[in-house]
C-alpha cells in the first residue's frame, strides 16, 4: 500500500482503549455519529469502530463520561477514598497509537462540575486523559487524521506522498 492510500483511505479504523473506575456511562462519538453508548461493565472497554471519512475531511473524535453525580466521589478527611473516573488510556487511529506519537495529550477535556463543587474550575483542560467530572474527551484533525498526525509531528521530514509508508513510520518511530 502507498502512502497516498493509506492517508486517505475513505475508510478508518479506530480502537479506542479505555479504563474507568466504578463503571460510569460513556458515549464516544466521530464527527457526530454515535460508535458507542452505555456503561462500563467492566474496568477496561475497547471500542473498535469504523467510519467513513472524505479526503480533507476535518473530523473529530469525542468521549463523553456522563451519569456520574457528586454521591460518586467518596472523600474521607479531605482525601478521595473512592470515585467514578473515566481515562483515556489510548487511541488507535488506522493502528497508529495516539500515546506513542504523543497526540493523545491533545486531546481537550470539558468538564461538567456541580454546582456545589469549590475548587479550580477551568473550562477547558488541555492535555487530560481522565475525566473525574461527567464531561467530553475530544481529539480534532484538520484533514485524514493520520495525515494530521503526521503534519503536527516534529520530528518528520517533509516525505513524498508516493514513497511508501513504511519510510514516514520510520521516521516516526512507529511499528
Amino acid at each position: 500500500m502507498n502512502l497516498e492510500t493509506y492517508l486517505y483511505n475513505r475508510l478508518h479504523h479506530f480502537t479506542i482503549l479505555l479504563e474507568s473506575q466504578e463503571n460510569p456511562s460513556v458515549k464516544i462519538t466521530i464527527n457526530n455519529e454515535i460508535k458507542f453508548d452505555q456503561p462500563f461493565i467492566e474496568d477496561r472497554l475497547t471500542v473498535h469502530c469504523n467510519m467513513e471519512l472524505e479526503k480533507y475531511q476535518p473530523g473529530v473524535l469525542q468521549i463523553e463520561m456522563y451519569g456520574k453525580s457528586n454521591r460518586d466521589t467518596i472523600v474521607e478527611n479531605g482525601i478521595i477514598v473512592r470515585d467514578t473516573t473515566v481515562t483515556v488510556e489510548d487511541v488507535f487511529i488506522n493502528g497508529v497509537s495516539l500515546t506513542k506519537v504523543g497526540h493523545i495529550h491533545q486531546g481537550v477535556y470539558r468538564p461538567i462540575y456541580w454546582n456545589n463543587y469549590t475548587g479550580d474550575k477551568p473550562e477547558t483542560i488541555t492535555g487530560a486523559r481522565t475525566m473525574g467530572f461527567n464531561g467530553t474527551w475530544t481529539y480534532t484533525w484538520d484533514d485524514s487524521p493520520i495525515r494530521h498526525i503526521i503534519n503536527q509531528f516534529d520530528n518528520v521530514e517533509q516525505t513524498s506522498i508516493n514513497k511508501n509508508m513504511q519510510d514516514i513510520f520510520d521516521a516516526m518511530d512507529i511499528r
